[in-house]
């Protein structure tokens, strides 16, 4: 649900089909993974770097950096972190780009950084 339909805190109108959880459910199987394919072919793997003044993304298009001053807010999701940006939209940075370690770290930036 977009942030802004969240924050009414409305519960969306089950009558609309595109509200029905099974049809939420079956975008999400059919449609997300080729949209990530499509994004994979264009972009490429990405490689993130963080640190105490914000995280850069590398990938074939370019280098991405962004201070925690930019970050409005961080949720962790089943599968990764989606990084919101003030600016508006947001970043998902899968949990699989992180080691044990390097995850334990970050978790302790955003405490530092209050994001």
């Amino acid at each position: 649900m977009p942030l802004h339909l969240a924050a009414l805190q409305k519960p969306p109108n089950r009558y609309l089909p595109w509200n029905w959880p099974i049809i939420n459910k079956a975008f999400a199987a059919v449609f997300i993974p080729i949209i990530f394919k499509i994004k994979v072919a264009k972009v490429g793997i990405c490689k993130f770097t963080f640190g105490e003044d914000g995280f850069s993304r590398e990938c074939k298009v370019g280098v991405k950096t962004i201070g925690w001053d930019e970050v409005s807010a961080v949720n962790s999701l089943s599968g990764c972190y989606l990084i919101h940006l003030r600016s508006g939209g947001a970043l998902p940075v899968p949990y699989r780009v992180f080691s044990t370690e390097e995850r334990q770290a970050f978790e302790g930036i955003l405490t530092r950084v209050r994001a």
